[in-house]
């Protein structure tokens, strides 16, 4: 049945000349709530009727392109559509739910991208409440998140603080994906930056080869790879070596120029009957990734 069918009939009952009035009963209120607080979104929804959702899957569906519309560099839709859907899931699966914490964690990576990162910051950190406890310390997404944070704070100077965090993510990495994985990768690169921002260049260019190690499982033309090398030539320029530095930004640049310092969007097919947990974004160096 139609939402808007559900409603009306469950509202508007018949009732005959000499029915007696009954007041609807207070968990009957209750129930009908959610239904109605739906029905007010769905009728503000972004896009026209046609794209109202009227299920999880609908919404996934949004989150999703939410997500591509970020990766696209459309930050300002992408925005709209994150507080659409969080309008949207919160009465349908409640603040804790965990597809609620992966769309903090997204808005988080947005607000990144935009410059926004007293947001950014805010959004991690609601990120975090929901997903910690319900993951535990030692998980994947945790790391994942406490990286996204970190980035945040090395773009607000705050180099010692994100190295930490930048650490306590490679750990979990370390644990439970290894050394060598594309994640860690993403660690070893924020920690170089980290370093390289306490003139530590030394030690950064070592996490920077690490990256470089992790990444090329990608593909030697990777985005993250081209990344990697303008990491490098940035710090061969820190340390007045131009010989180097423009060797790592010829590098660098032939990969970036082709892939546009972009990433691919997700079209892996969703669920209709039962989507699968929300998908966590990764903030990675904004920087390394212009051409």
């Amino acid at each position: 049945r139609r939402l808007t069918l559900f409603v009306g009939s469950a509202l508007a009952a018949p009732r005959g000349p000499g029915a007696p009035h009954r007041k609807p009963s207070t968990l009957f209120s209750m129930k009908l709530l959610p239904i109605l607080t739906l029905s007010l979104l769905l009728a503000s929804a972004p896009g026209g009727a046609q794209q109202r959702p009227t299920t999880l899957y609908d919404v996934a569906m949004m989150q999703r392109n939410a997500n591509n519309l970020v990766r696209a560099g459309e930050l300002e839709k992408a925005l709209q559509t994150y507080d659409y859907v969080l309008k949207l899931r919160l009465p349908l699966q409640g603040a804790r739910h965990y597809d609620v914490g992966a769309l903090h964690n997204n808005l988080g990576v947005r607000h990144y991208l935009a410059g926004e990162n007293d947001k950014a910051d805010k959004s991690f950190t609601a990120a975090l409440a929901v997903i910690l406890p319900m993951r535990g310390q030692g998980h994947p997404d945790v790391a994942t998140i406490l990286c996204n944070q970190a980035y945040v704070l090395e773009a607000r100077s705050k180099s010692k603080k994100a190295y930490e965090l930048f650490d306590k993510a490679l750990q979990i990495r370390l644990r439970t994906v290894g050394g060598l994985h594309p994640d860690a990768g993403d660690c070893y690169e924020g920690m170089a930056l980290a370093l390289d921002a306490q003139d530590k260049r030394d030690e950064a260019l070592k996490f920077f080869e690490k990256a470089l190690a992790a990444r090329t499982r990608l593909g030697k033309m990777h985005t993250d790879v081209g990344a990697s090398y303008a990491g490098v030539a940035m710090l061969y320029l820190n340390k007045s070596d131009f010989e180097e530095a423009t060797k790592f930004d010829e590098k660098a640049r032939a990969i970036l120029d082709q892939t546009g310092g972009a990433y691919p969007p997700n079209r892996n097919p969703i669920s209709r009957l039962r989507p699968e947990p929300a998908e966590l974004l990764r903030a990675k160096s904004k920087t390394l990734r212009k051409l």
